[in-house]
């Protein structure tokens, strides 16, 4: 399961960081909303276990020294408001 909800990550990441050129501006709002509803649907468990894969991926992010990554990173469960 962590697999997908790496996955997920990254695709959020995408959804959030894509400029007008590489993806219409109200599809990713759409995608992340939705990803935000369904996340926010799936109960304490699921969304414990987002932000546990969330918190592996800003320890990697900080050992690898991308600080930009680890920043986004962090500041992704709140923006998903899932905190």
């Amino acid at each position: 399961m962590d697999a997908l909800i790496r996955i997920l990550v990254e695709d959020v990441l995408i959804f959030a960081n894509s400029d007008e050129e590489q993806m219409a501006e109200d599809f990713a709002v759409v995608q992340l909303e939705r990803i935000a509803s369904d996340l926010l649907s799936a109960g304490d468990g699921p969304i414990q276990q987002f932000h546990r894969v969330v918190e592996e991926m800003i320890r990697e992010a900080k050992g690898s020294g991308n600080e930009s990554r680890q920043l986004l990173l962090q500041s992704l469960p709140s923006h998903l408001g899932l905190i």
